[in-house]
């Protein structure tokens, strides 16, 4: 008898429901019980160029949106933090400033960290429907109150875990559907699922364009979208090494953001060229071709299939085109050295402007 109250008094102090009686908590995890939405554990903040460095606390009320500094005729970027971690993660808090500089937007952050937090994976990757559930119920409430067009009126931007929210998210939007999802390095574990209403795919939004970096580690390698880019090949980012792995293997995932961030603001931009897929590149069989495809923000949504990217060793990563035009008869090819260099070679523009028409590449970088 005495156990089984021991057993009993161990089970209800690491089973208790928290104050606000919705959700099952077990040490730091919390876990979706009783769902309603709106619901404190799930925050949602808003900036504008009113407001840039002090956010605005939204709840899905139409009054209570209208109220606040929100902008019905500005576009909505909605972005999305992954497991462990909050809206205070610099790199996406460069993806927001690097909106604040360039343009007139409503910028959304979610904050769901109460509901994200680390060890508790498993149980955090079992909220995604709740959070997304909540996220589209204020999706919902802009789209009343928004005048652009409804197929324009928002683009999210989800790194990890948070890719997959925005792909729930699109699952509680229907019958509207999305206009931009921008997947960055979306999670792998748990997420290798078939069913593609548990993961980001390129269902869930007109153009979804996707970002990896740690692929086959804590990033996806399969295709997840309309256009895939895959940084550097995908699987280490150059300047992530460290000795530590498992340093190496988040500063990897971490370059998503990172790289996105920067497209917003960049000069010359990240270029990538197109491959057959993920294996061919890693068995040497994809060399840079022409033309080149432009990631991150400004990507042409026209983008389909799969490209590869190189990027410097640190920041400002982007190295611009890998070709260029500069007269009637020149061709500018920029041929890649190493991760972190690369050169410049100025050919007659007449050699090689069959294999530029036909989709082929250069041959000399397969010597570089």
């Amino acid at each position: 008898m005495q156990h089984g109250l021991a057993v009993l008094f161990v089970i209800f102090n690491l089973f208790v429901l928290d104050g606000h009686s919705e959700f099952l908590k077990f040490g730091p995890c919390l876990f979706g019980w009783k769902r309603s939405c709106p619901d404190p554990h799930i925050k949602f903040y808003l900036y504008t160029k009113k407001n840039q460095d002090q956010p605005q606390e939204i709840i899905p009320d139409k009054e209570k949106i209208l109220a606040s500094n929100f902008n019905p005729q500005h576009v909505n970027k909605v972005i999305i933090h992954g497991y462990n971690s909050d809206m205070h993660l610099s790199h996406l808090v460069d993806i927001r400033e690097g909106y604040m500089q360039t343009g007139d937007y409503n910028v959304w952050m979610i904050d769901w960290s109460l509901v994200a937090a680390g060890p508790c994976y498993p149980v955090v990757v079992g909220n995604l429907n709740y959070v997304g559930a909540c996220a589209a119920q204020l999706m919902n409430t802009i789209l009343n109150v928004s005048t652009v067009p409804k197929e324009k009126t928002f683009h999210i931007i989800g790194f990890s875990v948070g890719a997959h929210v925005a792909g729930y998210i699109a699952n509680h939007l229907k019958p509207h559907k999305l206009s931009r999802i921008t997947g960055l390095d979306p999670a792998l574990p748990l997420f290798t699922t078939t069913n593609v209403d548990a993961k980001l795919d390129m269902s869930d939004a007109k153009f979804v364009d996707v970002l990896h970096t740690d692929a086959l580690v804590e990033g996806k390698a399969e295709r997840c979208g309309h256009v895939d880019f895959y940084m550097n090949g995908g699987l280490e980012q150059p300047g992530c090494w460290n000795g530590n792995l498992l340093a190496s293997f988040q500063c990897n995932h971490h370059r998503a953001p990172s790289y996105f961030a920067e497209s917003i603001t960049s000069k010359i931009g990240f270029w990538g060229w197109p491959c057959e897929g993920f294996f061919k590149y890693i068995v040497k069989k994809c060399p840079p071709m022409v033309p080149d495809v432009l990631m991150g923000e400004n990507v042409d949504q026209n983008s389909t299939g799969y490209y590869i990217i190189q990027t410097a060793e640190k920041s400002p990563y982007a190295l611009g085109k890998n070709y260029e035009v500069v007269s009637p008869n020149k061709l500018v090819v920029r041929r890649l050295t190493s991760h972190s260099g690369s050169e410049t070679i100025t050919y007659p523009k007449t050699k090689y402007i069959e294999k530029l028409k036909n989709n082929s590449y250069f041959p000399e970088y397969e010597t570089a």
